[in-house]
């Protein structure tokens, strides 16, 4: 089952038309170079914009998204962030990503590094059940053993049969895991 469908979309500032799948269940690698259309195509599956030209399709209630530049609030401490955004979402966070990522919870926001911050986000963007995960460059800031983590429980998610799609710059770390490459 498509969850969404872009056909023929066009965007006045993207030189080639999307003709986009994205299935239940899938892993789809978004690539391309700056410039290319990648924002502009995440943004037309958010619904943040229309296309100019074509149809999109969706079938999808909850997406929850990584965004490539990541704000949060300076003025708490990260378990109170992850505490508000549970609230928000009606949903509980994993504690297992808590470990896996080993955030330092009890200090403000702003004192963190831009690593546990990404991590942060991370961990409040997997909090609850979406039918979509977007991902947009989710390891800016991030060391190797991080990155590694967490491309464990993204093959966990893969196991579980949830949706993923990921923008990034270093495609072959998804080797194992892709079923679908969109490249722009």
């Amino acid at each position: 089952m498509s969850l969404i469908t872009l056909s023929n979309v066009r965007k006045y500032d993207v030189k080639k038309p999307y003709n986009v799948h994205i299935d239940k269940g899938s892993f789809t690698l978004l690539v391309g170079k700056n410039g290319s259309g990648k924002t502009t195509l995440i943004r037309l599956i958010l619904g943040f914009i229309e296309p100019d030209v074509g149809k999109i399709v969706r079938h999808v209630h909850k997406i929850a998204y990584l965004p490539e530049v990541v704000t949060l609030p300076s003025f708490m401490k990260g378990y109170m962030f992850l505490m508000c955004f549970s609230n928000m979402k009606k949903a509980t966070y994993d504690p297992k990503l808590l470990h896996l990522f080993d955030v330092p919870l009890f200090i403000d926001v702003d004192r963190l590094s831009k690593g546990n911050k990404q991590k942060l986000a991370i961990i409040a963007t997997l909090i609850g059940d979406a039918d979509l995960y977007l991902l947009d460059e989710p390891f800016s800031g991030l060391d190797e053993i991080s990155i590694s983590r967490f491309i464990s429980y993204l093959s966990i998610l893969k196991k579980d049969g949830k949706t993923v799609m990921i923008v990034s710059h270093q495609p072959a770390l998804f080797d194992d895991l892709i079923t679908n490459k969109i490249i722009l």
